[in-house]
């Protein structure tokens, strides 16, 4: 079996009336309404159920906002159960340090996942899938409209979720062979056949050949627990005319124990991919600045910001077109944009450019 057929038809086909039916099942909870919601591997719902109609000892209030449903993936499921217990402590962890993030419920078996089978995504056999429910957060996405004062802002509250991360440690957040982790960048070449233009397709191989020739040095940079997965559909905001505030961050799912310096590579990318007015290369020096604004990074791992930066865009151009192409989820084509922007970077020296992104 490739790298590729691992990941193909992981993602459950759960129906609105599944929902309905497991949220009752499971968690003894009457749904009233139930709203889909975006998911790469997994199926996100979110759910507002009857306040008055609970059979649940272990739910002592209901949420109003109602909650979040999530269908883990088959290969999750069956692979990293007790990484997802990891990423439950680890949110507790920083949600006791004042960080705004999902607090996962109890199932009236009093277990926070729940194996459920359900048909897989590509129509084919029926596989065993965790279930997880978490309170909703009231606010929005921070979505496709970033602007300088946002990547900066965004900047400043990764490096104070670096901080109350410090001192968390789980040794199943030590993820090995992670799909979308940094450290197996060198396995998306198994996934570039999926580029039909040519220069696009050797764009990509050039990342992946600079990054397989530096990737022995990153064993001495800082490592600690990360997220992972900082982006504009995981930040969550409050807008007002004047400003737009961070206010909490959602989904941990991806969120790993590896080089701290990743976090800022996977944020720059996402933020450039959904720049809709200013200059995206501009908009990197405003996120490396408001991180290292409030938190130091060394010269090596500055080194590697560049470079983490062109890896994480080719993970999910390339990634996204693959799952793009089995399932016809648009969501999966959000940062096929980014292309024009690696092309821009990739042209640019990286110390050219670090320099513009420290000097603003």
């Amino acid at each position: 079996m490739t790298e590729k057929d691992k990941y193909d038809g992981i993602q459950a086909n759960a129906t609105s009336e599944d929902v309905i039916h497991m949220v009752d099942l499971i968690y003894g909870l009457k749904v009233l309404t139930v709203k889909r919601l975006n998911g790469y591997d997994d199926q996100n719902f979110h759910v507002t159920v009857d306040g008055n109609d609970k059979d649940n000892e272990y739910i002592s209030r209901i949420n109003s906002s109602g909650y979040v449903f999530k269908v883990v993936n088959s290969l999750e499921s069956l692979q990293d159960k007790e990484f997802k217990f990891a990423a439950i402590e680890l949110m507790n962890y920083v949600r006791s340090k004042g960080v705004v993030c999902p607090e996962v419920v109890q199932a009236k078996s009093g277990k926070l996942l729940t194996e459920y089978y359900l048909p897989a995504g590509n129509g084919g056999d029926t596989r065993m899938h965790l279930i997880q429910m978490a309170e909703y957060i009231e606010g929005e996405v921070a979505g496709q409209h970033i602007d300088k004062q946002f990547a900066y802002k965004g900047g400043v509250y990764l490096a104070e979720l670096h901080k109350h991360m410090e001192g968390f440690d789980n040794k199943n957040l030590h993820r090995d062979n992670f799909q979308w982790s940094l450290s197996s960048f060198s396995k998306v070449r198994d996934y570039t056949d999926v580029i039909e233009d040519l220069a696009k397709k050797k764009l990509a191989l050039e990342v992946l050949d600079t990054w397989d020739s530096i990737e022995a040095s990153f064993s001495s940079l800082p490592q600690g627990p990360i997220h992972a997965d900082f982006n504009e559909q995981n930040i969550l905001v409050k807008r007002s005319d004047e400003s737009t505030d961070i206010i909490g961050v959602i989904d941990f799912q991806d969120s790993d124990f590896n080089c701290k310096v990743f976090d800022v590579s996977t944020y720059i990318m996402y933020m450039m991919a959904a720049n809709k007015g200013d200059d995206a290369i501009e908009i990197g020096g405003y996120c490396l600045r408001g991180f290292m604004d409030n938190r130091e990074l060394s010269q090596a791992e500055l080194d590697v910001v560049y470079y983490g930066v062109a890896a994480r865009f080719v993970m999910s151009l390339v990634l996204g077109l693959h799952y793009y192409n089995e399932r016809k989820d648009p969501y999966l084509l959000l940062t096929q944009g980014g292309w024009v922007h690696l092309e821009k970077l990739w042209q640019i020296p990286s110390k050219e450019l670090l320099r513009c992104w420290l000097s603003g």
